[in-house]
């Protein structure tokens, strides 16, 4: 996975675990694309500060992602979810039956 997407999707899932700083300066980078010296200039800081706090930011999410596993978790169980929903428009099942179970795994993706 590319490393700015997956740290996108590790920020969403552990971004309020990081201090309000850190937070904010990955919000400007992974999510509003500011380069370091954007980021420097709006929160008054330099480039060099700007791009340690956002190693430090990141390092921290891939820590997060390594002891708890939420984000690899939630692509294994969306991709079973994929796999199921193939299968069932591919089965010679009644519709109502395939409507239903669609909606039951609509339902599960939802709470994911």
């Amino acid at each position: 996975m590319e490393d700015r997407v997956y740290i996108a999707k590790l920020f969403d899932m552990y971004g309020s675990l990081l201090k309000d700083r850190q937070r904010e300066i990955v919000n400007m980078h992974y999510l509003l694309d500011y380069s370091l010296a954007e980021i420097g200039e709006e929160l008054d800081i330099s480039r060099q500060a700007a791009h340690d706090a956002l190693k430090k930011s990141a390092d921290a999410l891939k820590f997060f992602e390594d002891k708890l596993s939420l984000v690899k978790n939630r692509t294994l169980n969306e991709k079973i979810i994929s796999d199921f929903k193939e299968k069932i428009f591919s089965m010679d099942i009644k519709e109502t039956d395939r409507m239903f179970l669609t909606e039951k795994l609509n339902e599960l993706e939802e709470r994911l």
